[in-house]
Protein backbone atom coordinates (compact mmCIF):
# COMPACT_ATOMS: atom_id res chain seq x y z
CA UNK A 1 0.00 0.00 0.00
CA UNK A 2 1.39 3.37 -0.99
CA UNK A 3 -0.10 6.61 0.30
CA UNK A 4 0.51 10.02 -1.26
CA UNK A 5 -0.46 12.78 1.16
CA UNK A 6 -0.33 16.57 0.84
CA UNK A 7 1.29 18.66 3.56
CA UNK A 8 -0.07 22.21 4.00
CA UNK A 9 -3.66 22.09 5.19
CA UNK A 10 -3.63 18.31 5.65
CA UNK A 11 -0.83 17.70 8.14
CA UNK A 12 -0.71 21.33 9.24
CA UNK A 13 -3.09 23.93 10.58
CA UNK A 14 -2.95 26.56 7.84
CA UNK A 15 -4.93 29.21 9.72
CA UNK A 16 -1.93 30.81 11.44
CA UNK A 17 0.20 30.81 8.29
CA UNK A 18 -2.60 32.12 6.10
CA UNK A 19 -3.41 34.84 8.60
CA UNK A 20 0.22 35.93 8.79
CA UNK A 21 0.59 36.03 5.01
CA UNK A 22 -2.48 38.24 4.67
CA UNK A 23 -1.26 40.45 7.51
CA UNK A 24 2.12 40.90 5.78
CA UNK A 25 0.41 41.72 2.47
CA UNK A 26 -1.81 44.31 4.15
CA UNK A 27 1.13 45.69 6.13
CA UNK A 28 3.29 46.19 3.04
CA UNK A 29 0.53 48.15 1.32
CA UNK A 30 0.14 50.24 4.45
CA UNK A 31 3.84 51.12 4.42
CA UNK A 32 3.32 52.41 0.89
CA UNK A 33 0.39 54.57 2.04
CA UNK A 34 0.94 55.14 5.77
CA UNK A 35 -1.51 58.06 5.88
CA UNK A 36 -4.35 56.26 4.13
CA UNK A 37 -5.27 53.11 6.09
CA UNK A 38 -8.93 53.61 5.17
CA UNK A 39 -8.01 53.33 1.48
CA UNK A 40 -6.19 50.05 2.07
CA UNK A 41 -9.08 48.71 4.12
CA UNK A 42 -11.54 49.69 1.40
CA UNK A 43 -9.45 47.86 -1.19
CA UNK A 44 -9.41 44.66 0.85
CA UNK A 45 -13.12 44.92 1.55
CA UNK A 46 -13.83 45.24 -2.17
CA UNK A 47 -11.53 42.30 -2.87
CA UNK A 48 -13.21 40.14 -0.25
CA UNK A 49 -16.61 40.93 -1.74
CA UNK A 50 -15.43 40.11 -5.27
CA UNK A 51 -13.91 36.77 -4.26
CA UNK A 52 -17.01 35.85 -2.29
CA UNK A 53 -19.24 36.63 -5.27
CA UNK A 54 -17.11 35.05 -7.99
CA UNK A 55 -14.62 32.57 -6.47
CA UNK A 56 -14.51 30.48 -9.63
CA UNK A 57 -13.10 33.43 -11.59
CA UNK A 58 -10.15 34.03 -9.29
CA UNK A 59 -7.33 32.00 -7.84
CA UNK A 60 -3.85 30.69 -8.67
CA UNK A 61 -2.97 31.58 -12.24
CA UNK A 62 -0.39 29.71 -14.31
CA UNK A 63 0.17 30.09 -18.05
CA UNK A 64 -2.78 32.47 -18.07
CA UNK A 65 -5.15 29.77 -16.78
CA UNK A 66 -6.55 29.02 -13.36
CA UNK A 67 -4.77 26.17 -11.60
CA UNK A 68 -6.87 26.42 -8.41
CA UNK A 69 -9.74 28.56 -7.21
CA UNK A 70 -9.85 31.37 -4.67
CA UNK A 71 -12.17 29.52 -2.30
CA UNK A 72 -10.03 26.38 -1.98
CA UNK A 73 -7.17 27.49 0.26
CA UNK A 74 -5.97 30.47 2.32
CA UNK A 75 -2.73 30.86 0.37
CA UNK A 76 -4.64 30.74 -2.92
CA UNK A 77 -7.04 33.35 -1.59
CA UNK A 78 -4.14 35.74 -0.95
CA UNK A 79 -2.82 35.16 -4.47
CA UNK A 80 -6.31 35.74 -5.86
CA UNK A 81 -6.54 39.09 -4.08
CA UNK A 82 -3.19 40.17 -5.53
CA UNK A 83 -4.13 39.28 -9.09
CA UNK A 84 -7.56 40.87 -8.68
CA UNK A 85 -6.04 44.14 -7.42
CA UNK A 86 -3.56 44.19 -10.32
CA UNK A 87 -6.36 43.77 -12.83
CA UNK A 88 -8.43 46.50 -11.22
CA UNK A 89 -5.44 48.86 -11.20
CA UNK A 90 -4.82 48.21 -14.90
CA UNK A 91 -8.46 49.09 -15.54
CA UNK A 92 -8.12 52.31 -13.55
CA UNK A 93 -10.59 51.11 -10.94
CA UNK A 94 -10.40 52.75 -7.54
CA UNK A 95 -9.07 52.37 -4.95
CA UNK A 96 -6.74 49.83 -6.62
CA UNK A 97 -5.38 52.41 -9.08
CA UNK A 98 -4.44 54.85 -6.31
CA UNK A 99 -2.78 52.15 -4.23
CA UNK A 100 -0.90 50.93 -7.29
CA UNK A 101 0.58 54.40 -7.75
CA UNK A 102 1.91 54.21 -4.21
CA UNK A 103 3.33 50.75 -4.93
CA UNK A 104 5.11 52.07 -8.01
CA UNK A 105 6.50 55.01 -6.02
CA UNK A 106 7.91 52.50 -3.51
CA UNK A 107 9.60 50.61 -6.38
CA UNK A 108 7.46 47.51 -5.84
CA UNK A 109 6.40 45.78 -9.03
CA UNK A 110 2.81 44.62 -8.43
CA UNK A 111 0.21 43.47 -5.93
CA UNK A 112 0.87 39.86 -6.95
CA UNK A 113 4.60 40.30 -6.35
CA UNK A 114 3.88 41.65 -2.87
CA UNK A 115 1.75 38.58 -2.12
CA UNK A 116 4.62 36.35 -3.28
CA UNK A 117 7.13 38.16 -1.07
CA UNK A 118 4.65 38.02 1.83
CA UNK A 119 4.44 34.26 1.39
CA UNK A 120 8.23 33.97 1.38
CA UNK A 121 8.45 36.07 4.54
CA UNK A 122 5.78 33.94 6.21
CA UNK A 123 7.78 30.81 5.39
CA UNK A 124 10.96 32.42 6.74
CA UNK A 125 9.28 33.42 9.98
CA UNK A 126 7.69 30.03 10.38
CA UNK A 127 11.18 28.56 10.61
CA UNK A 128 11.83 30.51 13.82
CA UNK A 129 8.41 31.32 15.24
CA UNK A 130 5.37 29.35 16.33
CA UNK A 131 3.48 30.05 13.11
CA UNK A 132 3.59 26.84 11.08
CA UNK A 133 1.94 24.12 13.13
CA UNK A 134 1.91 20.42 12.37
CA UNK A 135 -1.43 19.00 13.55
CA UNK A 136 -1.03 17.23 16.91
CA UNK A 137 -2.47 14.03 15.48
CA UNK A 138 -0.24 14.01 12.37
CA UNK A 139 2.60 12.09 13.99
CA UNK A 140 0.28 9.31 15.17
CA UNK A 141 -1.33 9.00 11.74
CA UNK A 142 1.97 8.70 9.90
CA UNK A 143 3.46 6.32 12.46
CA UNK A 144 0.37 4.10 12.28
CA UNK A 145 0.77 3.77 8.53
CA UNK A 146 4.49 3.13 8.75
CA UNK A 147 3.91 0.47 11.42
CA UNK A 148 1.65 -1.34 8.95
CA UNK A 149 4.49 -1.25 6.40
CA UNK A 150 2.68 1.22 4.16
CA UNK A 151 4.84 3.48 2.01
CA UNK A 152 4.06 7.13 2.79
CA UNK A 153 5.09 9.92 0.45
CA UNK A 154 4.43 13.55 1.35
CA UNK A 155 3.91 15.31 -1.99
CA UNK A 156 3.63 19.08 -1.78
CA UNK A 157 4.24 22.37 -3.55
CA UNK A 158 6.21 23.47 -0.47
CA UNK A 159 9.95 22.88 -0.38
CA UNK A 160 11.38 19.61 0.87
CA UNK A 161 13.62 21.25 3.55
CA UNK A 162 10.63 23.10 5.05
CA UNK A 163 8.51 19.97 5.24
CA UNK A 164 11.39 17.89 6.58
CA UNK A 165 12.13 20.43 9.30
CA UNK A 166 8.50 20.59 10.43
CA UNK A 167 8.04 16.82 10.48
CA UNK A 168 11.34 16.33 12.30
CA UNK A 169 10.13 18.91 14.80
CA UNK A 170 7.40 16.52 15.96
CA UNK A 171 9.72 13.55 16.19
CA UNK A 172 9.34 12.00 12.73
CA UNK A 173 12.22 10.93 10.49
CA UNK A 174 11.33 11.35 6.83
CA UNK A 175 13.81 10.94 3.99
CA UNK A 176 14.13 13.41 1.13
CA UNK A 177 13.06 11.78 -2.13
CA UNK A 178 16.22 13.09 -3.75
CA UNK A 179 18.32 11.16 -1.23
CA UNK A 180 16.46 7.84 -1.46
CA UNK A 181 13.64 7.42 -3.97
CA UNK A 182 12.64 4.06 -2.50
CA UNK A 183 12.53 4.96 1.20
CA UNK A 184 9.35 3.98 3.02
CA UNK A 185 8.72 7.52 4.36
CA UNK A 186 9.69 10.21 1.89
CA UNK A 187 9.12 13.91 1.16
CA UNK A 188 8.74 15.16 -2.41
CA UNK A 189 8.63 18.94 -2.29
CA UNK A 190 8.15 21.36 -5.18
CA UNK A 191 5.82 18.85 -6.81
CA UNK A 192 4.38 21.45 -9.18
CA UNK A 193 0.75 20.51 -8.64
CA UNK A 194 -0.15 23.98 -9.86
CA UNK A 195 2.03 23.87 -12.99
CA UNK A 196 -0.16 23.61 -16.08
CA UNK A 197 0.92 22.23 -19.42
CA UNK A 198 0.91 24.14 -22.68
CA UNK A 199 -2.43 22.69 -23.78
CA UNK A 200 -5.42 22.77 -21.45
CA UNK A 201 -7.30 19.59 -20.51
CA UNK A 202 -10.48 20.71 -18.81
CA UNK A 203 -12.66 18.33 -16.79
CA UNK A 204 -15.97 19.31 -15.21
CA UNK A 205 -16.45 18.53 -11.54
CA UNK A 206 -19.94 19.68 -10.67
CA UNK A 207 -20.10 23.45 -10.93
CA UNK A 208 -16.38 23.91 -11.63
CA UNK A 209 -14.20 23.05 -14.61
CA UNK A 210 -10.68 22.10 -13.56
CA UNK A 211 -7.67 22.10 -15.86
CA UNK A 212 -5.96 18.75 -15.20
CA UNK A 213 -3.06 19.25 -17.63
CA UNK A 214 -0.39 19.15 -14.92
CA UNK A 215 2.69 17.37 -16.29
CA UNK A 216 4.87 17.74 -13.17
CA UNK A 217 2.26 16.27 -10.86
CA UNK A 218 1.38 13.62 -13.42
CA UNK A 219 5.03 12.51 -13.48
CA UNK A 220 5.01 12.17 -9.69
CA UNK A 221 1.84 10.08 -9.83
CA UNK A 222 3.24 7.85 -12.58
CA UNK A 223 6.39 7.23 -10.56
CA UNK A 224 4.60 6.64 -7.25
CA UNK A 225 1.47 4.77 -8.43
CA UNK A 226 -0.33 5.40 -5.08
CA UNK A 227 -3.37 3.50 -3.91
CA UNK A 228 -4.38 6.34 -1.57
CA UNK A 229 -4.32 10.10 -2.24
CA UNK A 230 -5.03 12.60 0.54
CA UNK A 231 -5.32 16.35 0.02
CA UNK A 232 -7.19 19.47 1.06
CA UNK A 233 -7.34 21.35 -2.25
CA UNK A 234 -9.46 19.50 -4.79
CA UNK A 235 -8.01 21.23 -7.87
CA UNK A 236 -4.39 20.72 -6.84
CA UNK A 237 -4.44 17.39 -5.00
CA UNK A 238 -7.40 15.33 -6.18
CA UNK A 239 -8.59 16.37 -9.64
CA UNK A 240 -5.69 14.93 -11.67
CA UNK A 241 -5.31 11.51 -9.96
CA UNK A 242 -9.10 11.12 -9.92
CA UNK A 243 -9.19 11.83 -13.67
CA UNK A 244 -6.41 9.31 -14.28
CA UNK A 245 -8.32 6.71 -12.25
CA UNK A 246 -11.43 7.32 -14.33
CA UNK A 247 -9.52 7.15 -17.59
CA UNK A 248 -7.68 3.95 -16.66
CA UNK A 249 -9.90 2.11 -14.15
CA UNK A 250 -8.12 -1.21 -14.63
CA UNK A 251 -4.88 0.35 -13.36
CA UNK A 252 -6.44 2.18 -10.43
CA UNK A 253 -9.12 -0.21 -9.19
CA UNK A 254 -9.58 0.06 -5.45
CA UNK A 255 -7.89 3.45 -5.22
CA UNK A 256 -8.92 5.73 -2.32
CA UNK A 257 -9.26 9.53 -2.43
CA UNK A 258 -9.68 11.55 0.76
CA UNK A 259 -10.35 15.28 0.91
CA UNK A 260 -9.38 16.86 4.23
CA UNK A 261 -12.22 19.26 5.02
CA UNK A 262 -10.98 22.50 6.57
CA UNK A 263 -12.79 25.69 7.53
CA UNK A 264 -12.21 27.05 4.04
CA UNK A 265 -13.12 23.94 2.03
CA UNK A 266 -15.81 24.91 -0.51
CA UNK A 267 -19.10 23.06 -0.74
CA UNK A 268 -18.61 22.22 -4.43
CA UNK A 269 -15.42 20.26 -3.63
CA UNK A 270 -17.10 18.38 -0.79
CA UNK A 271 -20.01 17.51 -3.09
CA UNK A 272 -17.61 15.91 -5.60
CA UNK A 273 -16.12 13.72 -2.88
CA UNK A 274 -19.54 12.61 -1.68
CA UNK A 275 -20.64 11.35 -5.09
CA UNK A 276 -20.01 7.61 -5.08
CA UNK A 277 -21.23 5.97 -8.27
CA UNK A 278 -20.24 2.72 -9.91
CA UNK A 279 -16.59 3.69 -10.19
CA UNK A 280 -14.03 1.14 -8.93
CA UNK A 281 -12.50 3.47 -6.34
CA UNK A 282 -13.54 5.28 -3.20
CA UNK A 283 -14.11 8.97 -2.50
CA UNK A 284 -14.52 10.38 1.00
CA UNK A 285 -14.35 13.55 3.07
CA UNK A 286 -12.30 13.55 6.28
CA UNK A 287 -12.88 16.11 9.02
CA UNK A 288 -10.28 14.71 11.42
CA UNK A 289 -6.86 13.57 10.25
CA UNK A 290 -6.77 11.10 13.14
CA UNK A 291 -9.50 9.00 11.49
CA UNK A 292 -7.42 8.28 8.38
CA UNK A 293 -5.56 5.14 9.57
CA UNK A 294 -8.77 3.32 10.45
CA UNK A 295 -10.49 4.43 7.25
CA UNK A 296 -7.62 3.24 5.07
CA UNK A 297 -7.23 -0.01 7.02
CA UNK A 298 -10.93 -0.94 6.82
CA UNK A 299 -11.19 -0.17 3.15
CA UNK A 300 -7.98 -2.01 2.34
CA UNK A 301 -9.34 -5.26 3.80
Amino acid sequence: MKIVIDFDGVLTNQAAEGGLELELFHGTLLTCMPNAPATIDALFAAGDAELASNPGQHGWWHRGRLAAFADEDLFIRAMALGHCFDRWAAQGREPAATVRQAIDAAALSSFAAIVASSHEEMVRRSADEDVATVCPEARGVLEAWLARSYDVVVVSNSTTPRIMRMLEGVGLKPIAHEDNASAQFRVRGRAGKFALGEEAEVVRFGERCVDVARPSYAQVLREERPMVVVGDVFSLDIALPLTLARQQPSLYEGMHFYLRRCSYTPAWAVAQMQRQGDEPFLLDVVDEVATLPDLVRRRAQ
